[in-house]
């Protein structure tokens, strides 16, 4: 027997906002569950600082007669993240797995938990972050003192503002992934959602660590920056102290004003707007875009919007570093896409093309109907596929062109930087996306989709094969 797909998405269905969190919540001190959540936090904020702080401090103490030993800046971004994936994956379903004031703060802004709950949490945090710290100095006390106790501070050749944005864009990140990735929208349409949420907010706290270490050593969380502050009880960490308060305040304000009212704007109450919007959604990239409208997923009109905006965003985003490090940008390419010396403009478009190809094919895959229709999982899982294809196609290409396969990345860098080599050669990180998303839209649709077979049938029967 065969399933039809009898539609590209589902009917709508009912679906209501879960009312507010009182606003002060006072009842809640009769419960058991919250005192409960509060112990949740402290201990698993015990838990965070304990690993990231030992982790940074082997790596310093690893590092100091061999540049080449100790995880890295990759591995410590790997301990943050890490933790944090793992440790929201335990707690979530106790205290929400907040384990940041800034997170909670925010969610107290969108009327998740109250004033109350808010504050108990960030005293939590507070103290866990300490005996955290704590445990750490008392395991490795001459390393601990000698190396910086793994307290945050601006470092040398930045600036007070300079660290300040860091963290507020870095924290805007963070709290915006929690908002996007726990939206009950998204969890009364797919029941994975919720198990799955820890992976993208993990992996958030992952690539902004990535971004920042070098800046602040990534603070993102005012409990992680005052757990070493206390311990470690040095002028430094406590004269720029503030800026771990105020960036992830300032982050987190932000990140719940923009997703409750502009993303969440007029309060929609049907899944239908939301489930008919699948497909128009999370492009961040022309060439996928492209694709997409070639594949009739999107208009005319929404393509060439999504497209101007894709780029203007990139240049927003490329000028916010160099503001951040203007001497380091400058010095080092501004991050903008060029052919690398001992390549062909031949092979660098050859590379961008079969780049895109992948990345679009793996979009146009993990997003098919027939996929979403036998599969309730698929569109959860979606975005995973999607960035291994782009990290896979990075390793391939960064030695060729730096790897574009995105127009807005090369086009962002390239205006911001402004040098002769990445306009000379900028005509391939657009024609060379294009290509490939005009080739991937073609195989998808027209070989692999062949007469837009509508039984399920056939597609199950070729799951092998």
């Amino acid at each position: 027997m065969t399933k039809e797909v009898v539609a590209e998405h589902p009917p709508a269905k009912d679906y209501h906002d879960p009312p507010p969190a009182p606003l002060l919540g006072v009842g809640e001190l009769k419960l058991w569950s919250f005192y409960r959540a509060v112990i949740a936090e402290f201990i698993a904020t015990l838990l965070f600082l304990y690993v990231t702080v030992a982790t940074i401090i082997g790596y310093k103490v690893q590092s100091q007669n061999d540049k080449c030993g100790g995880v890295g800046i990759l591995g410590i971004a790997w301990a943050f993240g890490g933790m944090i994936f793992v440790l929201v994956y335990c707690t979530a379903g106790i205290s929400g797995g907040h384990i940041n004031p800034a997170v909670t703060f925010g969610l107290f802004l969108a009327r998740k938990v109250s004033l109350l709950r808010a504050v108990f949490y960030m005293v939590a945090q507070c103290l866990g972050a300490i005996c955290g710290v704590g445990i750490v100095k008392g395991i490795m006390k001459h390393q601990f003192n000698r190396l910086g106790g793994g307290a945050n501070v601006v470092a040398p050749g930045y600036s007070k503002g300079t660290a300040l944005g860091a963290e507020i864009i870095g924290t805007f990140l963070l709290v915006y992934t929690v908002f996007s990735a726990t939206d009950p929208k998204r969890r009364a349409r797919d029941s994975h959602v919720p198990v799955l949420a820890p992976l993208p907010i993990g992996f958030a706290v992952f690539m902004v660590h990535l971004a920042t270490i070098p800046i602040t050593g990534t603070g993102i969380n005012p409990a992680r920056s005052f757990g070493p502050a206390v311990i470690y009880n040095r002028h430094k960490p406590w004269h720029d102290h503030w800026i771990f308060w105020v960036g992830p305040f300032v982050g987190a304000l932000a990140a719940a004003v923009y997703h409750q009212h502009v993303l969440r704007a007029a309060n929609v109450k049907t899944l239908g707007s939301f489930r008919s919007s699948r497909s128009n959604c999370g492009h961040i990239n022309p060439a996928v875009t492209l694709g997409l409208f070639l594949a009739r997923k999107v208009s005319l009109l929404r393509a060439v919007m999504y497209m101007v905006a894709q780029c203007l965003g990139a240049i927003c985003g490329v000028g916010i570093v160099k503001g951040i490090m203007k001497h380091q940008f400058n010095a080092f390419g501004g991050g903008a896409n060029s052919v690398a010396a001992g390549y062909s403009k031949g092979t660098a478009l050859g590379a961008e093309i079969i780049g895109t190809f992948v990345l679009v094919y793996t979009v146009f895959s993990a997003t098919d109907p027939k996929r979403s229709a036998r599969d309730s999982h698929v569109p959860v899982l979606a975005p995973l596929p999607i960035g291994f294809a782009v990290f896979m196609v990075h390793l391939a290409t960064i030695p060729i062109t730096g790897t574009g396969i995105n127009p807005a990345r090369s086009f962002g860098a390239a205006v911001i930087y402004n040098q002769h080599k990445p306009w000379h050669d900028h005509w391939i990180f657009w024609v060379g996306p294009f290509v490939g998303a005009l080739a991937a839209a073609v195989y998808h649709q027209y070989v692999l989709r062949a007469a837009a077979l509508k039984a399920l049938g056939s597609f199950r029967s070729s799951r092998s094969n």
